[in-house]
């Protein structure tokens, strides 16, 4: 599959668990929405994504990307440990 580069350096950031790289594929003032909430800026998006990681150790598996360098879909499976109550 042929990824823009920022995406390909974000699944491998990811899939690494390197919360500095994986934050640095966004701008200083990127924003990173998660359960309705923005994390923005590259601290915060680093200390969310620590926090994830921390919790569910996931990886991506990108399945399919639509779009260009600029705006895109990017549809992944991921695989981690998630917790379901009933």
């Amino acid at each position: 599959m042929d990824l823009p580069q920022v995406i390909a350096d974000l699944n491998t950031a990811q899939n690494k668990f390197d919360s500095i790289a994986y934050s640095n594929c966004f701008c200083e003032t990127g924003i990173m929405l998660d359960k309705g909430r923005a994390h923005i800026g590259r601290t915060k998006i680093s200390q969310w994504i620590i926090e994830g990681n921390k919790k569910y150790n996931l990886v991506m598996k990108p399945i399919s990307f639509e779009g260009d360098e600029n705006k895109g879909v990017l549809k992944l499976k991921y695989q981690g440990y998630f917790l379901v109550v009933h």
